[in-house]
């Protein structure tokens, strides 16, 4: 089995319009940040809103790919690593980590 992805199911992601989302961890908590598009590309509206979760790192990628225009793999793969780095998404690698630590 691959590396599969998830969305963080402890947060909440509201979208303030196609480019940016409103991110924020728990149900009481004042924690929230902002995720912004700034390159406009679409990345965002495709990972909180087309994809169905779990899905394959690869398979990921190339929806992205397909769906949003003026967009590269390395650009793609720099913003999946920003987002498994803030815990948005989460790979089943990090939580075996976590049962087995």
């Amino acid at each position: 089995m691959g590396v599969m992805l998830n969305l963080n199911k402890k947060m909440k992601f509201i979208k303030c319009n196609r480019y940016q989302y409103l991110v924020k961890r728990g149900s009481i908590s004042n924690y929230s940040f902002e995720i912004i598009d700034e390159d406009k590309s679409g990345i965002l509206e495709v990972l909180f809103q087309q994809v169905t979760y779990p899905v394959g790192i690869e398979n990921l990628k190339q929806i992205i790919l397909e769906k949003c225009k003026f967009i590269d793999e390395k650009t793609i793969e720099d913003f999946l690593n920003k987002l498994l780095e803030i815990e948005v998404i989460i790979s089943n690698l990090e939580q075996e980590k976590k049962i087995f630590v």
